[in-house]
């Protein structure tokens, strides 16, 4: 994302916090902050959605890796968005045939660089499967933020928040439980 877009992200967050969460001032920077820094590690996980068998299962283990590793800093905001009933909003399957490959190719990362059991890896594979689509289509309004409403950015990010961060959560605790099993 190069940095015009970036600007325009940030700006548009800000604004959604300002105007129609109606945040503080800090709570509006930091929602936009928050969606600016993190911007390029959600384009990554994106990236391995889209085509997680054309990356060797190395790459697929860093893009997952740094994208579950951002996910604590991507929850801080949910509370910002329970200050409105919001809706979430509906989204667009990546469709089964490419959501089966997302799952196997996570377990495989599961199992075979973090040294997960087979029944944990395939858990792990079912949270960022369940992630995926939530995820793919928040980075999508991303790249072109002035072309949706500021409603529209809310209900999106409401669904990210409440949906694709809650089982990413999952997948990043069970990375975590699998690190500290092989190096503890």
């Amino acid at each position: 994302m190069d940095k015009v877009l970036g600007e325009k992200l940030h700006k548009r967050y800000l604004q959604l916090g300002k105007s129609f969460l109606r945040l503080s001032e800090p709570d509006a920077v930091e929602l936009a902050n928050v969606v600016f820094e993190t911007r390029s590690v959600l384009e990554g996980f994106t990236m391995f959605c889209i085509g997680p068998t054309a990356h060797s299962a190395e790459l697929n283990s860093a893009l997952l890796r740094r994208w579950l590793l951002v996910v604590p800093r991507f929850l801080t905001i949910a509370p910002f968005l329970a200050k409105k009933p919001i809706d979430p909003a509906p989204v667009k399957s990546l469709g089964e045939e490419l959501l089966c490959h997302i799952e196997a190719e996570a377990t495989v990362v599961g199992r075979n660089y973090w040294h997960m059991s087979e029944r944990t890896a395939q858990e792990f594979g079912n949270c960022i499967r369940r992630s995926a689509s939530v995820c793919f289509a928040f980075h999508q309004k991303c790249l072109a933020p002035d072309k949706f409403t500021l409603k529209e950015h809310a209900a999106l990010l409401n669904a990210f928040a409440n949906e694709a961060l809650c089982h990413a959560l999952g997948a990043h605790k069970l990375m975590v439980e699998g690190t500290m099993s092989n190096h503890g």
